[in-house]
């Protein structure tokens, strides 16, 4: 009997049970704890299935303690409740099981605790997986590729955009109440779009400091910053490297893409279409790349199948909590700067 339990079944855990029932592994058990016990089901696509219970469709087991629900003693553990939660919950599954984890990005709202739950994981050699699926994007991983292999040179600067309507993107739920938008909940959108920062510093490596600007600047009801722009000051080469990321909950349609400026050509990918360019020195395209058949959800079926293969000592470590804590760490210093209106230096911060 494998056991895996859900701390939290929303939108984000119900995408990985069904991605985990695709699977098909046998004597699978689901098991979840549930605060609030809504029984919203939805599919992939984020709508809802109306008159279906989330509970009775996938035969789960539900407990309303933690205490009770660890005590079964879970092979895995899919840390999805809201990111103000998973400090205590990342805490209690450490302290009373051996279960593998995957934690829902960001890692926390806040970096209090996480260098010694990071210690202890390795001391008890548990697995712990943060989900930054959107490595597994090929725009990224082509990108990558590309600048690693030295194909448009040095990288002298970078521009990175994500931005979404936050009332659009919650077809199932007032968006008033996502902990996205949420300051009791860690949200704002610097924390929730962390994916941004996560890839850039996969791509650029991690910031020297920041320095940052916006704040709640629209109509939205919400009591988080909805616009951020962030200069990350990361080095390469011996030289500095500007890094720009934009974010906003404000635009429609949705806007997610990047532009990495190398001393001999430049790469601009979208990762909504999705859509990569490679251009050469002289400004021919050199490399086009539609990704024919991509979905969204491979992203998210590519970073399961590479947790369980870390799990089983078959792939090497990666988006472990030490990744997890240098795009927060990152994040908390951006809203640091944007609160103090100072350059805020890595590491300087303390949340």
């Amino acid at each position: 009997m494998v056991k895996v339990l859900f701390c939290g079944l929303g939108s984000i855990g119900q995408r990985h049970l069904r991605n985990l029932l695709r699977m098909q592994i046998e004597d699978l058990e689901i098991l979840a704890y549930r605060a609030r016990g809504r029984q919203i089901t939805l599919r992939d696509d984020l709508s809802v299935e109306e008159g279906v219970n989330v509970e009775e469709k996938y035969n789960i087991r539900v407990f309303t303690s933690l205490g009770e629900a660890l005590s079964e003693q879970p092979d895995f553990v899919f840390i999805t409740n809201p990111m103000s939660l998973h400090t205590e919950t990342l805490k209690a599954v450490l302290e009373k099981t051996t279960a593998d984890i995957y934690v829902e990005k960001p890692l926390s709202h806040t970096t209090d605790d996480l260098a010694l739950l990071s210690a202890k994981a390795k001391e008890k050699q548990v697995t712990v997986f943060v989900g930054f699926q959107n490595r597994f994007h090929p725009c990224i991983k082509k990108a990558k590729a590309l600048i690693d292999s030295g194909r448009i040179g040095g990288i002298i600067a970078a521009n990175i955009e994500l931005g979404e309507y936050m009332p659009a993107t919650r077809k199932y739920e007032d968006y008033r109440e996502s902990c996205a938008v949420k300051k009791s909940l860690g949200g704002g959108v610097i924390i929730a779009q962390t994916h941004e920062i996560d890839y850039a510093c996969l791509l650029f490596g991690k910031p020297k400091s920041v320095y940052a600007v916006g704040g709640k600047l629209s109509h939205l009801e919400i009591d988080v910053e909805d616009t951020a722009s962030i200069l990350m000051r990361c080095e390469r080469g011996g030289k500095e490297l500007p890094v720009h990321i934009h974010m906003d909950f404000l635009q429609n349609p949705t806007t997610r893409g990047c532009k990495i400026i190398g001393t001999h050509g430049k790469i601009e990918f979208d990762l909504i279409k999705p859509r990569l360019v490679c251009y050469d020195e002289t400004g021919t395209a050199v490399i086009e790349d539609d990704f024919d058949g991509f979905v969204r959800n491979d992203m998210f079926i590519e970073a399961l199948n590479t947790f369980f293969a870390i799990c089983r000592g078959e792939a090497a470590p990666i988006l472990d909590m030490d990744d997890g804590m240098t795009s927060l760490e990152v994040a908390l210093a951006a809203k640091k700067s944007m609160e103090t209106h100072e350059n805020v230096r890595i590491g300087s911060h303390v949340r």
